[in-house]
């Protein structure tokens, strides 16, 4: 294969926009279903910050990384809405974040989930 062989290859292989072979599916999140959102709360209530656990409790239908990115989001939800994260949860933590640690509502996680509070943006 020559170079010139070579690059045509690797343009042809990037032309999906996503710079694989073509033979990797591409991710497209889905929204979480009714069913998997209360199996996502009994195992907030069950096991905390313990997201590979809280997986497991779904039945794997959504993997460790996926529950922690939707806890985030719940858990700022929570702060805006000024509702209490669940005691098993708080036991790692009194923090509306994945780490227990208090929540910036300037973060950009926290404005992208409408976290800071009008009146509040000194």
């Amino acid at each position: 294969v020559t170079k010139k062989e070579n690059d045509s290859n690797k343009t042809n292989a990037n032309a999906n926009g996503n710079g694989n072979d073509g033979n990797t599916k591409k991710f497209t999140p889905r929204r979480w279903t009714d069913d998997e959102e209360k199996l996502f709360l009994e195992g907030l209530e069950l096991h905390g910050r313990d997201w590979r656990k809280i997986s497991e409790h779904m039945d794997g239908s959504r993997d460790h990384k996926n529950v922690a990115s939707h806890a985030q989001k719940h858990f700022i939800k929570l702060y805006r809405d000024d509702k209490p994260l669940p005691d098993k949860v708080r036991e790692s933590g009194e923090g509306y974040t994945l780490s227990g640690k208090p929540l910036d509502p300037h973060s950009s996680a926290g404005r992208a989930y409408g976290a800071l509070v009008l009146g509040e943006d000194s």
